[in-house]
């Protein structure tokens, strides 16, 4: 896990098996640091996990989904965006905020302003 959070600041494309190996820890506290690596270096050879992390919007763990959601801001395809669409209401204030986050950088990532989370009020 302390690897992970290094690799966050400190990037090396040779971590990515790693990285995409983590995303499938047991421990809760990998897969979420392995998510954050893929958001903050998700163009820098971590694209390929975007499957994996989608499928981590379902984990258990509350900090895994939140960070899963705002990797899939940098990786995720227009398809993902139906994904966090069903977030954004979600109980956990936190995650549906990370939904809404992820959803406004794919619509800036892929110019594509509909996209974006629909005001409520």
């Amino acid at each position: 896990m302390l690897g992970a959070r290094v690799l966050v600041h400190h990037w090396h494309p040779r971590a990515a098996d790693a990285v995409l190996a983590g995303l499938t820890d047991e421990s809760a506290a990998v897969r979420q640091a392995c998510c954050r690596v893929v958001a903050a270096h998700g163009s820098e050879g971590l694209v390929s996990a975007a499957r994996t992390v989608e499928a981590l919007l379902s984990d258990p763990d509350p900090r895994v989904r939140s960070a899963a959601a705002q990797a899939l801001g940098e990786v995720g395809g227009e398809s993902t965006a139906s994904a966090l669409q069903g977030l954004l209401m979600d109980p956990d204030s936190v995650l549906a905020s990370a939904a809404e986050d992820a959803l406004d950088r794919l619509a800036e990532r892929f110019n594509r302003p509909d996209l974006r989370a629909e005001p409520e009020y």
